[in-house]
């Protein structure tokens, strides 16, 4: 996100930011309906999302600096020791536990103190490593529908950094959309329905391709 004195947010930039705040609920959600997760981290994490969710719709800055994000990180990683071996069992049982409360807690810094592309990265493959977690927690059909959610709103998210990365390296770039703009909203609209199409043309090849390699 920017600051105030930096380049205004524009359109493309809103869109990505939603979408990116999607895609780590989806891959939460995903988690979280396991079953395998404790209570506490349940909470937490729903909480920091709720929380996030308010303040982008009040526009409000990260609230985390980087030294804050550095020395909770260091405290962490002493904290993940104990959780691993003491808290969740050990070898070879407590390394999914432990280890996707330790995505949680990145997602929790990295969502209240993305400020830059390198940030968003993070975040995307934080949110990929949630998804990826909760597909070795659970054989629930109910995965399968997160996981198409989470491609749809992937494909947005990417489609629009793209975009928004292009722009902001286009110096030469004058006039940005703002995101209330009626020119922003259907640029916005624009991106959700190419998303939409590109997703579903993706499930359809890769359905076909499930069932048709196999027998060749």
């Amino acid at each position: 996100m920017n600051k105030a004195g930096t380049t205004p947010i524009t359109a493309v930039h809103r869109y990505f930011e939603v979408s990116l705040f999607l895609l780590l609920t989806v891959g939460y959600l995903a988690l979280a309906t396991t079953g395998k997760l404790d209570l506490f981290s349940t909470l937490v994490m729903g909480g920091a999302l709720i929380l996030k969710a308010l303040n982008y719709r009040r526009r409000r800055e990260p609230e985390l600096s980087p030294q804050t994000v550095r020395t909770l990180t260091v405290v962490y990683i002493f904290f993940y020791a104990v959780d691993f071996y003491l808290l969740s069992g050990g070898w070879p049982d407590g390394l999914i536990p432990a280890t996707s409360r330790l995505v949680l807690f990145i997602a929790v810094m990295k969502l209240f103190s993305a400020r830059t592309n390198r940030d968003y990265l993070w975040l995307a493959l934080i949110a990929f490593l949630e998804i990826l977690a909760a597909a070795t927690l659970t054989v629930d059909t109910l995965f399968l529908a997160f996981f198409f959610l989470f491609l749809l709103v992937g494909i947005s998210t990417f489609i629009s950094f793209e975009i928004k990365r292009s722009t902001e390296a286009a110096s030469h770039f004058a006039g940005p959309l703002a995101p209330g703009s009626a020119s922003g909203r259907r640029l916005q609209r624009s991106l959700a329905v190419t998303s939409l199409v590109v997703a579903f043309f993706t499930l359809l090849l890769a359905t076909g391709f499930f069932f048709f390699l196999p027998r060749t």
